[in-house]
């Protein structure tokens, strides 16, 4: 059953306040509630009580009560969201938008289900048809991606069909990071980290000197660099100054948001006072979300 934003809200607000009080709710009492004219609030609950969500009781105690149905269409309570940090990301670009919450709808349905993302921000970003993720959320750690069906601009609502929903382990990045960390010193040439590169099949060189980083040496570069016939230069010379750090025991969450940032597939992993002990990339957090749902199938 597909409601409108202002049904939804009318009927959460029910919802809510129906648990906490365990009587009929009277419509100027929703409408004082969601801060809306209550004559609109009568119309809108008119219409439900039509589609079997909503009845109503006269005498003490009496007023508008959800039915079985509105409580099994609205089961899943809406997921809060870390609003301090979270942004949409649009088309894999992070948008100004910060989600604030979001509600599953029909997660019972055997069709896919959908979802509101209620935001804050310039919904200029975002039109119909855009493929936009949210997460990971405070609670649940959840992380939800889908096409946009509609935006309501004027009530901050996103309506998206949810394409894929996932939920991240609780991980700290020494879980999942590689600790056999392949370093180069720079007064190394660049002919010799691409020998290194292909030697140990990986994509990135850490420029380490006296345990300190110098900066990232990428395959893509080193390549640039033998085509235009530059292999004998220093690495330390042409080396990425660019490059992401994250600490040991820190959350993956926190990996995955500086990943997500910065657009790299890779961090180095340090220690408390800097120290490079380890690399960890996208794919090292991909392969342990998938143990982590076969664990939980």
């Amino acid at each position: 059953m597909a409601l409108t934003s202002a049904q939804l809200e009318i009927l959460h607000a029910l919802i809510k306040l129906y648990n906490a009080r365990g009587k009929g709710i009277k419509s100027s009492e929703l409408a004082h509630h969601l801060g809306r004219h209550e004559v609109s609030v009568r119309r809108i609950l008119s219409v439900m009580k039509g589609l079997g969500l909503v009845q109503s009781r006269v005498g003490p105690g009496g007023g508008y009560l959800p039915t079985l149905k509105a409580l099994e269409l609205v089961k899943s309570p809406p997921i809060p969201v870390d609003t301090g940090s979270l942004r949409l990301v649009r088309e894999g670009v992070r948008t100004d938008i910060t989600a604030i919450e979001i509600d599953l709808l029909d997660v019972s349905g055997t069709t896919g289900y959908r979802a509101i993302i209620r935001a804050a921000g310039d919904f200029s970003e975002v039109k119909v048809g855009d493929y936009i993720r949210v997460g990971p959320t405070a609670f649940g750690r959840l992380v939800v991606e889908g096409k946009i069906l509609k935006i309501d601009r004027e009530n901050g609502e996103i309506l998206i069909d949810v394409a894929t929903m996932f939920s991240i382990p609780k991980l700290r990045v020494g879980d999942v990071m590689s600790r056999n960390l392949i370093t180069i010193d720079p007064d190394k040439t660049v002919k010799e980290a691409a020998e290194i590169l292909y030697k140990h099949d990986i994509r990135a060189l850490p420029v380490v000197k006296d345990g300190e980083i110098v900066g990232l040496m990428l395959s893509k570069d080193v390549l640039h660099l033998l085509a235009k016939g530059k292999g004998e230069e220093k690495v330390g010379d042409v080396v990425r100054k660019e490059y992401f750090t994250v600490l040991e025991e820190d959350d993956i969450v926190e990996a995955i948001s500086k990943m997500t940032k910065h657009k790299t597939g890779r961090l180095i992993v340090t220690d408390r006072r800097g120290k490079p002990i380890g690399i960890v990339t996208r794919t090292d957090l991909l392969s342990r979300f998938g143990e982590a749902f076969q664990q939980s199938d």
